[in-house]
């Protein structure tokens, strides 16, 4: 009974640790913009993000003024697209910087 368990325990982290890996992000860029102000601000541009496929990830500091946002290996948005994107919104793009993230199978 205990080596049961121990093969179901190991199968499932093993599972966990593929599917971490399926859909690792290569880059993530950073953007200061001006007029998040409120949550439905934060909520609004997770929406507009969310709605691109190599977007992984969103996340929005109210207080720091700023959109972070994560790609996955099928490609980031250029800047013009990621300027479009904000300023349809109706916020005010001041900068956009760029960071390229390891991949865990990268790490390896």
């Amino acid at each position: 009974m205990k080596k049961v368990m121990f093969i179901m325990a190991f199968v499932g982290v093993s599972m966990a640790s593929a599917a971490a890996m399926a859909a690792p992000t290569v880059e993530s860029v950073y953007m200061n913009v001006n007029g998040l102000v409120c949550d439905f601000c934060a909520q609004s541009i997770k929406k507009i993000f969310g709605k691109h496929d190599t977007v992984t990830d969103v996340d929005v500091s109210l207080k720091a003024g700023y959109i972070q946002v994560g790609f996955s290996k099928a490609g980031a948005l250029d800047d013009a697209a990621l300027t479009a994107l904000v300023n349809d919104a109706g916020y005010a793009l001041i900068t956009i910087s760029r960071t390229e993230v390891m991949t865990p199978a990268e790490a390896e």
